[in-house]
């Protein structure tokens, strides 16, 4: 339940504010399915499965419309 809620955060994030996200989340970069990566947040919206991989520990998840 919470990779649920952490997904539909990021979801939620990206179509909020595309831009800049990855700078500051933390974020390194998205890996789709077939092992690309990319530094930029759009690919998470065109993948069904992506790999999110961040160069912090995440502390909290906040979950909103």
């Amino acid at each position: 339940m919470k990779l649920v809620n952490a997904l539909i955060l990021v979801f939620s994030s990206l179509l909020l504010c595309p831009n800049g996200l990855a700078s500051v989340s933390g974020l390194d970069f998205v890996e789709s399915a077939s092992g690309k990566k990319s530094t930029k947040t759009r690919e998470l919206v065109q993948w069904t499965h992506s790999r999110l991989v961040f160069n912090k520990t995440l502390e909290r998840v906040a979950v909103g419309q």
